[in-house]
């Protein structure tokens, strides 16, 4: 697919945005809609141990956007969304404090971060959905997910086991390993002391080496 046409939704520098834009199916040629959601503005201060990676906007919420648009609302947290009336970005947090508030009663203890953690526990739970893919998807590192959230998925770890003992994973997987022969180096000004035992076998090799004439020979010498 390739990107046809771009509305941007929500451009505030000092805030997250929406991309939505438009692109052309290359199958059908129809136009579909689609968004992406930034989590920083342009001005915001990027912190190292704060993911804020952006993302793309499930279709269902793409419909709801486009359907905004369509209306003429240009920022879906303002008026008459806004409490003050304002034609300008509301504040999220408490849009949706009142959203809970509506929905659950007044005296709820449900805040955005409850979202979060319902989102990250059923995610996990889809066997098919790759735990680094979903980190990504909510900001956070796969080992705070593993840890706090999806701990070891059974599955994962029986396709481990079955993986390590599928014979047709032989050219490409463990079983290609070769395993390196390792040598003890030698120091250069370092010889090996020989033993007694080194040194009879080499004086009966030496022996085994002489012929027979010499041997006599000197046996004779030796005599005389």
């Amino acid at each position: 697919m390739r990107q046809y046409e771009s509305h941007l939704v929500c451009r505030r520098a000092d805030r997250p945005w929406i991309d939505l834009y438009q692109v052309v199916d290359e199958v059908t040629g129809k136009l579909l809609w689609k968004g992406r959601y930034h989590r920083l503005g342009e001005e915001e201060v990027r912190h190292k141990t704060k993911q804020a990676p952006d993302f793309p906007i499930p279709e269902i919420v793409v419909k709801r956007l486009v359907r905004w648009r369509d209306e003429g609302i240009i920022y879906p947290c303002a008026y008459p969304y806004h409490r003050l009336g304002k034609e300008e970005p509301g504040n999220v947090k408490d849009g949706m404090k009142a959203i809970f508030e509506d929905t659950f009663g007044d005296n709820t203890e449900s805040v955005i971060h409850t979202f979060r953690h319902s989102a990250a526990t059923w995610l996990c739970a889809q066997k098919d959905l790759p735990l680094p893919s979903i980190a990504a998807y909510l900001g956070m590192s796969t080992e705070t997910l593993v840890k706090t959230y999806a701990k070891h998925r059974e599955e994962d770890l029986q396709k481990i086991a079955e993986a390590i003992s599928d014979p047709l994973r032989k050219s490409t997987g463990v079983h290609a390993v070769k395993l390196r022969e390792t040598k003890p180096k030698q120091d250069k000004n370092t010889r090996q002391k020989s033993t007694e035992n080194d040194k009879m076998k080499m004086n009966w090799s030496e022996r085994e080496s002489t012929p027979v004439a010499k041997r006599k020979t000197n046996s004779i010498g030796k005599a005389a």
